[in-house]
């Protein structure tokens, strides 16, 4: 597979963090792209920082701040409006109002049938086509759809035999992915919750799925990382036999984090500041840049200046113009 490598990609904006970051989310509601990052402070008094970038992706227009208790594992910005979900001990809802995050609510998860303490969350995710309806992940083995405007859960399944790591919808509001630490990724529908499908089944806990991540233009494809790889595998969850269609393999460093731009490129990046842009029809290779520090995160959009990529090192967020 032919590999294009620069080390200086096209920067278009680069903002140094005050502290380590925990999350990255970008909001597309919005006359100007937002950023929201969380902090990852070894204490309870966290933060989100919430960058509003002029159209021309060269600069802050305005920076904001709001306190949060602990760090925001995931962040997530509804496709409707203009509302960010946070996940930590509990979800906690924002609206980007006057230019600022207003807290809208807190909504703590607990198991069903348990006195047990609210198990931590570890992703998520709001459900499409509703600005109301956010789906989490948690470690006790769950997975919950909450309605916001009832402040009450709608459902609530066990998803896994072991924590669920992630979840991402389909481009449906019934059907979702959920990645667990037993080292496979399943596929439910909310329309029939008594049974699910495995489309991925690694070597069991030694290989937990970390992250899962639906293409939003495609109703049948999933990428997922396990959490000693350095590669990215490619879903087709229709299959009948091998579902894995495609496996990106790096150097070897781990990836920590994966996004779709558009509907055929996947964006990886990994531990040692490796960004790759992966054509999963391997028309044209990888093309790929180096940071000068572990990526955390990736998030892909557009703007006035064509597709972008948001990449969240440690300490930094940089805005590159996509090179697909």
């Amino acid at each position: 597979m032919q590999t294009t490598f620069q080390n200086l990609p096209d920067i278009l904006l680069a903002h140094k963090l005050p502290w380590k970051m925990s999350a990255l989310s970008r909001a597309s509601t919005t006359q100007d792209p937002i950023y929201s990052i969380g902090s990852l402070l070894h204490q309870k008094n966290n933060f989100i920082l919430t960058l509003q970038v002029a159209e021309s992706m060269r600069a802050v227009s305005r920076q904001t701040l709001v306190h949060h208790d602990f760090p925001p594992v995931a962040l997530a910005w509804s496709a409707r409006s203009p509302v960010l979900a946070a996940a930590g001990c509990a979800v906690t809802l924002y609206t980007w109002c006057d230019a600022a995050l207003c807290k809208k609510g807190t909504y703590t998860n607990r198991r069903a049938g348990t006195k047990a303490p609210p198990a931590p969350l570890t992703a998520v995710e709001f459900v499409p086509e509703y600005d109301a309806r956010f789906a989490t992940a948690s470690v006790d083995t769950t997975c919950t759809v909450w309605n916001a405007d009832a402040r009450a859960i709608e459902t609530q399944l066990i998803a896994h035999d072991t924590q669920v790591n992630d979840l991402s919808f389909a481009p449906s509001p019934f059907v979702f992915a959920t990645a667990g630490a037993d080292g496979s990724v399943r596929v439910f529908d909310l329309r029939d919750l008594a049974r699910s499908t495995i489309v991925f089944d690694g070597n069991g806990a030694r290989d937990a799925v970390l992250r899962v991540e639906w293409n939003k233009r495609d109703m049948h494809t999933v990428a997922c990382l396990t959490c000693d790889g350095n590669c990215v595998h490619v879903v087709d969850v229709r299959g009948t036999a091998s579902r894995v269609v495609n496996t990106l393999r790096g150097d070897c460093a781990y990836v920590n984090t994966i996004a779709w731009q558009g509907k055929d490129a996947v964006v990886v990046g990994d531990e040692r500041g490796h960004v790759r842009i992966w054509n999963v029809d391997n028309r044209w290779g990888v093309k790929e840049f180096l940071m000068n520090e572990g990526v955390v995160k990736v998030e892909c959009g557009g703007g006035a200046v064509g597709g972008v990529i948001a990449v969240g090192t440690s300490e930094n967020v940089r805005i590159l113009r996509d090179l697909a």
